[in-house]
């Protein structure tokens, strides 16, 4: 079956028959489903604007038993949340993201990505862009700092802030410390993880 997109304004889902549906082209599904979040936004909008509008009323709005969507419309309302980010994210992601400044949310909005510093081997980090949505928890506390996105160099500061904790740990929770030098690399290896001498010197001013 062929479906003709063509009208006389955009098609919405709401308009076609199952049939219809599974007749669309990958390209033609595509764009209904962008128009469908656009027409999402619109909305988020409105009822952000109904909702101000009832909190300058006094209405009581307990009989709707969603608080956080009440709490976040606000905030679209208030204009220090996008709308785009309350249909786009939910759950931890969500809340994280719309405390951001407006121009982060817009960019996490349009490209779905943080920059994230990673270990790829002792000693050697690289800057990568993550899927928001695919962030695991120590990441999240790493990426966002409150109301902000953390830059590489605080993520930094942060990754050897939690590194030299976990090092401090796991060498008071042993008896006996496993202690090996990796000349080729030139790192002191401490119970399986593994240190630059700078790391190490630090680390022993911690100790001390």
């Amino acid at each position: 079956m062929k479906t003709d997109l063509k009208t006389d304004r955009q098609t919405r889902f709401s308009d076609l028959t199952p049939e219809q549906i599974q007749a669309l082209t990958q390209a033609q599904f595509e764009a209904l489903f962008r128009f469908g979040l656009l027409q999402m936004t619109e909305d988020i909008l409105n009822l952000a604007g109904a909702v101000q509008i009832a909190d300058a009323k006094g209405f009581d709005l307990s009989f709707y038993p969603n608080p956080k969507l009440i709490s976040d419309l606000r905030r679209v309302a208030a204009g220090s949340t996008l709308p785009g980010v309350v249909v786009k994210f939910v759950g931890r992601v969500g809340d994280k993201v719309k405390l951001l400044p407006l121009q982060d949310q817009q960019r996490i909005c349009d490209h779905g990505t943080v920059p994230l510093l990673v270990e790829v081997e002792p000693g050697k980090v690289e800057t990568l862009m993550a899927s928001v949505e695919g962030l695991q928890s120590h990441q999240m506390k790493q990426v966002f700092d409150g109301a902000n996105l953390r830059p590489i160099e605080q993520q930094r500061t942060w990754l050897e802030e939690q590194r030299s904790q976990a090092a401090l740990k796991n060498i008071r929770t042993h008896a006996d410390n496993v202690i090996r030098v990796d000349r080729k690399n030139n790192l002191v290896v401490i119970n399986g993880m593994s240190f630059s001498v700078q790391d190490l010197t630090d680390l022993i001013k911690k100790i001390s």
